[in-house]
């Protein structure tokens, strides 16, 4: 059964609708995941809301260089995380959301670093 989520959240300094959208599987995660489904749905919007942030940055490279940075760095912290949940959520998620994301972050991490 899936469930969508959707969380709406307005940023006043560029006036945009941020929506972020999660799908969430009851059969996704196994018995031994310790973290609570609010968790979980605080980690995948996290997820969601890093990489939307990230595409939309992405457009114009040269004038946001610090804030793609920001981000590229806090992707690779939760894909280089010691919790494996955190690990494998952001992968899938890096993977599974579309193709695009995961070319871009790694074009951009290439050329940023």
């Amino acid at each position: 059964m899936n469930i969508a989520k959707i969380k709406t959240s307005n940023n006043k300094d560029n006036q945009q609708a941020m929506e972020c959208i999660q799908f969430i599987d009851g059969n996704e995660y196994t018995d031994d995941d310790v973290m609570s489904s609010s968790n979980k749905s605080v980690d995948e919007v996290i997820n969601d809301a890093l990489l939307e942030k990230l595409c939309s940055f992405a457009l114009k490279p040269q004038e946001n260089d610090d804030t793609i940075k920001s981000i590229l760095l806090k992707i690779m912290t939760r894909v280089t995380s010691s919790d494996r949940y955190t690990r494998e959520r952001a992968l899938e998620k890096l993977w599974r959301k579309n193709f695009s994301n995961a070319e871009t972050f790694v074009t951009l991490l290439e050329i940023k670093f």
